[in-house]
């Protein structure tokens, strides 16, 4: 297992397409999370308190980068799923599973290996959100003259574990789509529609107790509502996938056991399917 880990951290480095996400991720991360409250604070609405203004400000500071965390539920999620369906996906597409399989000794190892190299792959996107959240946040609070403090460990790094849990159950989704559809667009593609329509549904979950209680059971429900129950009350669950249906610890074990089954999965279609 330690050498199809090796393979596939050096396979992923290589790709272009991964890179190529995370730069994504970066601009989604700064505009969405930076640059456009940073308009909204600077060009207040008629009325807006001057307290409504401090508390703005203070969430854009480094001492709040915690509040990157937002992101991950949906956009973070499109990313994570996007490099899951090509981290697995992509052998079937240049038809080198067979060439892989023949040289490793067994699939069980092989898949195992390629689902570690996923989280850590998906590791790098969480570490690239906060690094850019901490410049973002930096270059505000000297352009605003205000203090500038660090942001406090243990928040950090709940926030950084939480996101990372978040981003490796949608990889894990991400994986198990190309997996069963063996190919890439076609997983990408299911999975973007099905963030979307996910979305849809929650936001009808005020309006009928049946639905409330079937989106509590969905991913991005427990991503959402683990993500709202890190962030500081000023902050607040303002964004799209953000929510508060459930507690936070009873989410965070809804999205292990999301990818837990998601990796089993995975690791069945290939070790019990032909995969030419």
């Amino acid at each position: 297992m330690i050498r199809s880990l090796r393979a596939e951290l050096t396979k992923i480095g290589h790709w272009p397409a991964y890179w190529a996400l995370l730069a994504l991720w970066a601009i989604l991360a700064i505009v969405f999370g930076y640059v456009t409250p940073y308009l909204a604070y600077a060009n207040p609405v008629a009325g807006t308190s001057a307290l409504a203004q401090q508390t703005a400000l203070a969430g854009l500071l480094p001492a709040q980068i915690v509040g990157e965390i937002r992101g991950y539920p949906l956009f973070g999620g499109v990313i994570a799923l996007a490099i899951g369906a090509l981290a697995m996906g992509s052998e079937f597409g240049w038809g080198t599973w067979t060439t892989i399989l023949l040289q490793e000794p067994g699939r069980a190892r092989v898949v195992a290996g390629k689902l570690l190299a996923l989280l850590i792959a998906v590791g790098g996107q969480v570490l690239v959100g906060f690094s850019v959240a901490l410049v973002a946040s930096t270059l505000i609070a000297l352009a605003q003259r205000a203090p500038i403090a660090a942001p406090d460990v243990t928040n950090l790094l709940t926030g950084v574990l939480v996101a990372w849990l978040i981003v490796a159950v949608w990889a894990a989704f991400g994986a198990l789509l190309a997996a069963a559809l063996r190919s890439t667009a076609m997983p990408i593609g299911a999975g973007f529609v099905y963030l979307l329509l996910e979305e849809l549904v929650s936001g009808l979950a005020g309006r009928s107790a049946l639905i409330a209680t079937f989106t509590r059971l969905l991913p991005g429900t427990s991503a959402g509502s683990l993500a709202s129950s890190i962030l500081p009350t000023a902050l607040g669950p303002t964004a799209p996938g953000m929510n508060t249906l459930i507690a936070g610890p009873e989410a965070a074990l809804v999205l292990l056991l999301y990818a837990l089954v998601a990796g089993g999965l995975t690791g069945a279609i290939i070790t019990l399917r032909d995969v030419r």
